[in-house]
């Protein structure tokens, strides 16, 4: 199954990078330029603190390159530069 050897590899990289499979898809997320906030579920009041450090984690871009590869997700309109103008003012709301 692809989705299993995407995860491996993932947790390789993290294993590398000393930390968890978790944490490094967090701050993948939050590297992406179109993302101004990350939402993370919980179940325990104990995962909160977990996910509150994988924001201390930092990827190079090289890094974000891997795991992009790894899950071909990024978002369609971003790529290019082409994300609406409108899309980053904060007085659209």
């Amino acid at each position: 199954m692809k989705a299993v050897r995407e995860i491996r590899a993932l947790r390789g990289l993290a294993t590398t990078r000393n930390t968890t499979a978790t944490a490094l898809a967090n701050a993948w997320v939050a590297s992406h330029p179109a993302v101004s906030s990350v939402v993370v579920g919980i179940n325990r009041t104990s995962q909160l603190g977990e996910n509150l450090k994988d924001f201390d984690n930092f990827l190079s871009e090289s890094e974000r390159a891997d795991v992009t590869a790894m899950f071909p997700t990024e978002p369609k309109e971003e790529r290019g530069g082409g994300f609406p103008a409108w899309r980053n003012r904060a007085d659209v709301l």
